[in-house]
């Protein structure tokens, strides 16, 4: 004998109609999402937009080093990059000191409050009389976590909030590689915005 399943009443299959109050709350709750995500998403877009110039100068150290180092890159509006970089890891009477210059300039991207240059360099390797020239590409991150501060600014103290310096470096020919990181204790780096610098000199 087959037995009969009992229906759902058709009344509980129907969707529960909406009063217009709900429909307009539903709709306002609608609304308020999307403009939180527009404005979120401008906020962002705005501060990489806005930033188009790194520089900075100072002294950055590391547990084992420290590099004297001097910056200054500008994005232009049609997207061309302007840059010139120096840096001279070690001291002057070390062996294996090293210094890197940016020879041409790549990219210039930016992140709130952090920028990164890309270009050819030449990095020289001095041991006593002996000097080693090798090109390669650079790669060099500033972050801008303490603005602003003076040119002569001097904390050492590494407990602190400091601006920060990472260069990479990657020989044309061969595996030679280099990095340096190191938190700026003399000196600031600031990433923003600046008007476009006027004759064609970097």
């Amino acid at each position: 004998m087959l037995k009969w399943q009992t229906a759902s009443p058709l009344t509980s299959a129907v969707p529960k109609k909406r009063t217009a109050g709900e429909e307009k709350m539903i709709k306002f709750k609608a609304l308020t999402i999307v403009a939180c995500l527009l404005v979120t998403s401008f906020a962002f877009g705005q501060a990489d937009a806005h930033n188009n110039s790194a520089a900075g100068k100072g002294l950055a150290k590391n547990r084992e080093n420290a590099a004297k180092f001097e910056m200054r890159a500008f994005k232009g509006p049609r997207g061309e990059v302007k840059a010139n970089f120096n840096a001279t890891i070690g001291a002057e009477d070390a062996p294996n000191r090293v210094n890197i210059e940016l020879k041409r300039p790549g990219e210039l991207t930016f992140r709130p409050d952090a920028a990164n240059l890309t270009g050819l360099a030449i990095l020289t390797v001095k041991n006593g009389n002996n000097v080693r020239r090798i090109e390669g590409r650079i790669e060099i991150i500033v972050v801008d976590v303490v603005h602003p501060q003076r040119e002569d600014a001097i904390n050492e103290d590494m407990n602190q909030p400091h601006d920060r310096i990472i260069i990479k470096f990657h020989a044309s020919q061969g595996d030679t590689t280099y990095t340096f990181e190191g938190l700026v204790v003399r000196g600031d780096i600031k990433v923003g915005h600046i008007d476009p610098p006027r004759g064609n000199g970097n």
